[in-house]
């Protein structure tokens, strides 16, 4: 199993560097999201890349938005972003819905925090976005949807 997490971390880096916009859902059961976790954990370690790791479903990371703690994380060279339960929330859709956050980086490696008193900046450090979820139902748009491949385990 660890070498299926493995390859498919590498497809993902590869399609990325090749230009194209690419991220992964990684979709199943508690226990096979924890092999995923630690695949990624190590994954990341061996390539001395900079992982940071959220929790849509726990919005403690909302206020490292603005005071840019969470940027400075992202814009380490070779910085990878796992986000745990993945667009599960059914967030009010508004302006400043937390996540457009999540959307906007991985649709467009952008870092803007939907106000207009915190300025909105490029990451071209971040390789990729890794949404580790249940199977339940999912609140995101179809080109964002898009911007995942997905794998089940």
């Amino acid at each position: 199993m660890k070498e299926r997490f493995i390859s498919v971390f590498e497809e993902i880096l590869a399609v990325n560097i090749d230009g194209e916009v690419k991220n992964l859902l990684v979709e199943g059961g508690e226990a096979s999201l924890d092999d995923a976790l630690y695949a990624l954990r190590k994954w990341a370690l061996d390539k001395n890349f900079y992982l940071t790791e959220l929790d849509e479903a726990d919005d403690g990371w909302i206020s490292e938005i603005q005071s840019r703690v969470l940027f400075d994380k992202l814009n380490r060279p070779n910085s990878l972003l796992l986000v745990k339960n993945y667009a599960t929330e059914n967030w009010v859709p508004h302006e400043n819905n937390p996540h457009n956050f999540f959307c906007d980086l991985s649709l467009n490696r952008h870092y803007a925090c939907g106000n207009d008193f915190v300025p909105s900046d490029d990451l071209p450090n971040l390789l990729f976005v890794v949404a580790l979820n249940g199977k339940g139902k999912k609140y995101w748009t179809h080109k964002e949807k898009n911007s995942f491949a997905t794998l089940i385990v």
